[in-house]
């Protein structure tokens, strides 16, 4: 397979773990999004592979190669959403450690397929961290520190990473699910934000990027911020977002808009379901 290669968010992604949403064993919901839904308005399960399959058609019309985890009902939460459960930095995969008992199960999906494919990968022994609040932009790795990743994690992973990586915690407002929730890197100078939901560290990342396309708390309650750039130059973008669209167009970004409504009512979106394993690095 091709080496891991994760240094940046926009570049032209070739490879990543996807899997399909079997069964998806919600026992109660976990977040803030879930429990919105759950009650009045519950994801129509019949529509998730619907919605799944099309996401991953155009992904493999953009000639990335997906890398499908076991397709078994594990008792799993959500098991679509591979990018919290491992992540890769640089040119080294780890396995997260999950907060939500609900989400274990996911675990064991892609430890196996790691050591099918005998691919090397750390597993996070200190604290918790989910791939959702791992943002990479070589030198740096933000971080978020709210429900699901803490400070001891967070130390435990600049410590792993060594003087080559320069980890910038940024402190979640309460409620706020992932770092993915509320900011997603666009380019070596644009990012999608709301800073309004971000208590610490806005300062570093109004330093690093010149161009901030702002959304509001509405907007990140409806997963705005969690797009998928694909490669530099096109990015997914849930349908519903038509304002955001026309920002990034204005900005020379293609945006494939898709429709995702009944996947995001368990609180995630388009990069939530990617785990990548290989980016084009020579767009830094």
């Amino acid at each position: 397979m091709k080496t891991i290669s994760i240094y940046n968010e926009f570049g032209s992604l070739s490879r990543a773990i996807i899997r399909r949403p079997i069964g998806s064993g919600v026992l109660r919901p976990i977040n803030e999004v879930q429990a919105h839904y759950f009650e009045s308005d519950p994801p129509s399960l019949r529509q998730l592979p619907v919605e799944h399959q099309i996401l991953a058609n155009m992904l493999q019309g953009f000639r990335v190669s997906l890398d499908f985890l076991e397709e078994t009902n594990d008792g799993s939460h959500n098991p679509c959403f591979t990018r919290d459960i491992g992540f890769a930095i640089g040119d080294r995969f780890f396995l997260s450690n999950i907060a939500e008992d609900q989400r274990k199960g996911e675990i064991t999906a892609l430890r196996k397929w790691l050591d099918t494919m005998r691919q090397p990968h750390e597993i996070v022994s200190d604290g918790f961290i989910e791939g959702g609040d791992v943002l990479v932009d070589e030198p740096y790795v933000y971080i978020g520190i709210g429900q699901r990743t803490n400070v001891k994690g967070v130390v435990w992973l600049s410590s792993t990473l060594g003087s080559s990586w320069k980890v910038i915690p940024i402190q979640l407002e309460k409620g706020v699910l992932h770092l993915d929730c509320v900011m997603a890197i666009i380019s070596d100078s644009i990012i999608i934000w709301c800073p309004d939901l971000i208590v610490s560290g806005s300062q570093v990342i109004e330093e690093r990027f010149r161009d901030r396309i702002s959304v509001t708390r509405e907007d990140v309650f409806h997963m705005a911020t969690n797009v998928l750039m694909i490669n530099p130059s096109n990015v997914i973008v849930e349908r519903r977002h038509t304002i955001l669209r026309d920002q990034l167009t204005r900005r020379g970004i293609s945006v494939c808009s898709m429709d995702w409504s009944e996947t995001k009512k368990f609180g995630g979106l388009f990069r939530c379901a990617i785990c990548p394993l290989h980016r084009d690095r020579s767009m830094k």
